[in-house]
């Protein structure tokens, strides 16, 4: 059987016509598992490296979704999103057939960042002995924690700080 369909591919081949067993196909479908991937990559490269450790947990794409197969993909961030916490991913296909999906993620960040060693009164002028650095989960913090000793040091207090409290 084998040697009776060596000469009909053969011929097959020449005349430009491929069998569907060899033929190249392509996915006419794109791999949900490639998306995630992509939006790892996409928001490991977005994040400074100078944090202890970084966690991304990409949400579940709805299996009955079915996307067309995608060449240029694109990710991106809609406006007014944050670096971390839980934030909203896009995905566009920009050819040959275009589509967006939006896909649930959470970045969890963690590294050293600055608090109060003691309780600190409004007005008051802040000295390194009343700074002491944490390690913890930045991402669980409010925007615009301070990171560095220096970013505080010499700066007064708007407010009253009791110990422990992030600045």
């Amino acid at each position: 059987m084998k040697l009776q369909l060596c000469p009909l591919i053969l011929c097959l081949t020449l005349l430009g016509v491929q069998p569907p067993a060899l033929a190249q196909t392509r996915p006419s479908e794109s791999s949900h598992e490639q998306i995630k991937t992509g939006i790892e990559q996409f928001l490991y490269q977005r994040q400074p490296g100078d944090f202890i450790q970084q966690q991304i947990e990409v949400g579940k794409i709805d299996p009955r979704l079915k996307l067309a197969a995608c060449e240029q993909r694109e990710f991106f961030l809609p406006p007014g999103s944050r670096e971390w916490g839980k934030l909203t991913v896009g995905v566009r296909c920009i050819s040959p057939k275009p589509w967006t999906i939006y896909v649930a993620t959470t970045v969890r960040v963690f590294g050293d960042y600055i608090s109060t060693a003691k309780a600190l009164t409004a007005g008051q002028v802040i000295s390194e002995t009343d700074l002491r650095i944490i390690k913890g989960e930045l991402s669980s913090l409010a925007p615009g924690l301070i990171t560095h000793i220096k970013q505080a040091v010499g700066k007064t207090l708007l407010t009253s700080q009791a110990a422990g409290v992030s600045l």
